[in-house]
């Protein structure tokens, strides 16, 4: 199932709802909380879910640092909320370039790299773009900006779930055509039209106060070339070149499930020190989860015993306590822990996990 079956799906949903108890009595409801919080795209979502299979949910991180200022123009419909463009800001100096590896730049060099060229703007969390597809955001105050980019092909299927928002409104980002959807006064979607293999979306979060506000910043975004949107990431994210390193050290203390292949954890794309955390937990904890129910299964007592004490371990695995302060995902994976220490039968616990 796609995002868009998803958005299809739900769409009777409250897509507002953001937090949910993390207990087995509100299970479903922060399964709907997560699944609404991902296809609506909204960069509200300021906390991951502890439900484990819907990694690409955006989670919260810690302010990170390097903002790029950079001028832009962005050209809009006539319309008399729409302020004047704001005068452009002068070029950054970058006098320490980061080397990135080959893999990184030639992903770069697909997305749509997109920056916000209003002084004060800082890349706060960073998602994904292993294959076509990711997430960045933009956070400035109380105020952010989402850009999610998707693989061209799914672009029909998107513009028609946003005719459910409203109609469209031609809205163009720096010579780029595309369409503006209002969810409300202040919470509005610009989803460009498909390029070079990928299209984008814009989605407005946190704080602000009208439309005309939103307007004057994204009439700062502009498309820049590949080595100024990889200076604008911070220092913290995680890109290909240094994943096996920070993935050996996430997983020290973490008992790895039987048939889990660990040279496949390496290739999840870029991410922030979170999400590549709780990309790395899903197929562990799934992977004990399933490796329990086979053991039962088989009635392999034996299997069962290291099962159990692998998931039960999970309250103590040292990668838990530094994503508490990011958001939820670490207490998911204690509650499956406790679940399972407690004797909560299997499928309670799979369930609790939302593994398949």
């Amino acid at each position: 199932m796609n995002d868009t079956d998803l958005d299809r799906r739900l769409s009777a949903a409250d897509p507002y709802v953001r937090h949910a108890t993390p207990d087995l009595g509100g299970a479903d409801r922060a399964l709907l909380d997560e699944i609404m919080a991902d296809t609506a795209r909204r960069p509200q979502r300021s906390r991951r879910s502890w439900r484990l299979p819907l990694a690409g949910a955006l989670a919260s991180a810690a302010v990170m640092a390097a903002a790029l200022l950079v001028p832009a123009w962005v050209g809009s419909t006539d319309d008399p909320e729409t302020p004047a463009a704001p005068p452009a800001a002068s070029e950054p100096t970058v006098e320490a370039p980061i080397r990135y590896a080959a893999a990184v730049v030639e992903a770069a060099g697909r997305q749509p790299r997109l920056l916000v060229g209003e002084p004060g703007w800082k890349v706060t969390h960073v998602y994904g773009f292993a294959e076509d597809e990711g997430t960045i955001v933009f956070t400035k105050g109380d105020r952010e900006l989402e850009f999610v980019w998707y693989r061209a092909d799914q672009y029909a299927g998107y513009f028609e779930d946003r005719l459910d928002v409203s109609a469209p409104r031609p809205f163009s980002i720096d010579g780029q055509d595309g369409s503006e959807f209002r969810y409300s006064t202040t919470d509005i979607a610009v989803m460009l039209r498909p390029s070079g293999g990928t299209f984008s979306e814009i989605r407005t979060g946190g704080g602000w106060r009208n439309r005309a506000e939103i307007v004057a910043v994204l009439r700062t975004v502009r498309a820049v070339s590949v080595q100024e949107w990889l200076a604008a990431m911070p220092p913290e994210i995680v890109t290909p070149d240094k994943a096996s390193q920070v993935i050996d050290e996430l997983l020290a203390g973490v008992p790895l499930p039987p048939g889990l292949d660990r040279a496949s954890l390496d290739d999840l794309g870029t991410n922030d020190r979170y999400q590549l955390s709780a990309q790395v937990l899903e197929p562990v904890v799934c992977g004990w989860v399933g490796e329990l129910r086979r053991a039962e299964d088989a009635r392999d007592d034996r299997a069962r015993k290291a099962a159990v004490e692998a998931l039960a371990s999970g309250r103590r695995w040292p990668l838990l306590a530094p994503m508490d302060a990011e958001g939820e995902y670490a207490d998911g994976v204690r509650a499956v822990a406790d679940a399972v220490r407690d004797g909560v039968p299997t499928l309670t616990v799979r369930e609790m996990s939302g593994c398949p």
